[in-house]
């Protein structure tokens, strides 16, 4: 239960932060209702469809929303994506 709230919390700060608080925005941004964002906002736990949409359509890091760690926007993260382009770069010099 402990994670869930965590989870909570961090689904708050997405919405105080980035939607100034509007929960409406958060939940038509996402594709979900707003009652959902309500229930989510007091503890209940996000199903991983919901967490999906969040990380999809908000370019938010799934760790951090997962666990706190690391930036809460993707971002600032190299992509997978990159990483390999890396990799494939520095195989080939």
């Amino acid at each position: 239960m402990n994670e869930d709230i965590s989870i909570s919390l961090r689904i708050k700060r997405i919405v105080t932060e980035l939607y100034d608080g509007n929960q409406s925005e958060f939940a038509r941004k996402i594709g979900i209702s707003e009652s959902s964002v309500r229930s989510y906002l007091v503890g209940t736990t996000p199903k991983a469809d919901v967490l999906e949409k969040i990380v999809n359509n908000i370019a938010i890091s799934y760790e951090w929303l997962l666990t706190g760690e690391g930036s809460m926007l993707r971002n600032k993260q190299i992509s997978p994506q990159s990483t390999y382009q890396i990799m494939d770069t520095e195989q080939h010099t």
